[in-house]
């Protein structure tokens, strides 16, 4: 019975162990674009879709440093430009958080719809976490899922 115990108290100590060293360290930067993924259209079954909305986050999770926002864009399925979310560049102090939101519209955004976010900082910074979350209803069944950014330009590193 001991052994038993101790058995399944390594062997859940492994399983711990290992989603720690799963995360990735945290990486620094000066600024990077940022691709998020911001579905609002999602396929059911076959030809058949629901919609909904997405709302993009941008979270500054350095402790100790503010990072510039200076571009927040989204982009159909098509890859054309449906909006400019920033008329001049926006200050996200140490721990603060931005949303924005896109609802689904006919002909717009859809089943591959993305943002991009273009940040900066004079000082080297944790990098943002920036992520989205889709959501999407049909009757009574309701559908969500989340996606993070990918970095596809970094200042510095």
């Amino acid at each position: 019975m001991k052994t038993s115990i101790l058995l399944l108290f390594v062997a859940v100590t492994a399983l711990l162990s290992l989603n720690v060293w799963s995360h990735d360290a945290l990486s620094k930067s000066t600024g990077q674009t940022v691709y998020v993924p911001s579905y609002t259209e999602l396929y059911k079954s076959g030809s058949f879709s629901v919609k909904g909305f997405t709302t993009v986050t941008i979270h500054n999770i350095d402790p100790n440093h503010a990072l510039k926002v200076n571009a927040v864009t989204s982009y159909d399925t098509h890859g054309k430009l449906t909006k400019q979310y920033l008329q001049e560049p926006l200050v996200l102090a140490p721990f603060a958080s931005q949303n924005y939101r896109i609802r689904y519209e006919k002909g717009v955004d859809g089943t591959g719809a993305n943002f991009i976010v273009r940040w900066e900082s004079s000082e080297l910074v944790v990098t943002p976490l920036i992520e989205s979350r889709m959501l999407a209803t049909s009757g009574t069944q309701g559908y969500s899922l989340s996606s993070q950014g990918r970095v596809i330009e970094s200042k510095g590193e």
